[in-house]
């Protein structure tokens, strides 16, 4: 997808181009067309991000999974802002599904780890000698941690989501706020792939403000509520600009 975490573009540049040779396209996984264009005789990956980090774009998970599949194209889904709570992508079609624990899973913003999860023998023996070989797993205590976050993740996710559509909401209404981006919004032009494969928008809400850097730092400083920090998914409520 072209908008997608900057964290996985360096790893796709820096590491899978740079070091490896692989090439990489960044499209627009909603046009199928355009998707069908870009497929080569050596594809071998679609990478899905939805929604994405941070415009919130949602990709339509089972049209691209049914047509990499009628290409013998492997399919991964970043479901990290949405969960399996809130998204299903398995069920969907894909082969691969990855999160960072860091986020909602965990719940308290302290705690560093991913998963990789599959529903497929073949590539769940392959992920395990890659865990193997190169100590990729999570220690005794962070998995504690992560299963910890779980037994309320239900609970926080929904209140959380309620919260971020009552903002959006109001935002959205708001004379000096330019764009609202939250997928639960019935204005969204992708409120009906959300409709279809989410429960909710999600806990995160993007928006453009109407003006400068200094306006955006003042409004910043006035919050009583949102700390400024690079995170999401935790008990406390954060803005990032």
């Amino acid at each position: 997808m072209q908008d997608f975490y900057s964290g996985t573009y360096r790893i796709f540049k820096k590491l899978i181009k740079e070091t490896s040779g692989h090439q990489v396209d960044y499209i627009d996984l909603n046009n199928l067309q355009l998707v069908k264009q870009h497929l080569r005789n050596n594809t071998r990956l679609i990478w899905i991000e939805s929604p994405t980090n941070r415009l919130l774009e949602l990709v339509d998970i089972s049209k691209i999974c049914q047509l990499a599949k009628e290409n013998n194209i492997i399919t991964c889904v970043d479901n990290t802002f949405a969960t399996a709570w809130n998204q299903k992508p398995l069920e969907l079609g894909a082969d691969i599904v990855i999160l960072s624990t860091s986020k909602y899973i965990e719940g308290h913003s302290d705690l560093i780890g991913g998963a990789v999860i599959t529903n497929q023998s073949t590539i769940a023996d392959k992920i395990d000698v890659i865990k193997i070989t190169i100590g990729a797993i999570a220690s005794p205590f962070d998995a504690y941690l992560a299963l910890r976050g779980l037994k309320t993740l239900d609970l926080h996710m929904t209140r959380q989501g309620a919260n971020a559509l009552t903002i959006a909401k109001f935002l959205n209404n708001h004379r000096n706020i330019t764009k609202v981006y939250y997928p639960g919004l019935s204005d969204n032009p992708q409120y009906h792939i959300c409709q279809t494969q989410m429960k909710t928008g999600g806990a995160v809400v993007t928006i453009n403000i109407n003006g400068s850097r200094d306006n955006v730092k003042n409004i910043i400083s006035k919050l009583q509520y949102f700390v400024l920090a690079e995170s999401l998914g935790g008990v406390e409520s954060m803005v990032n600009h």
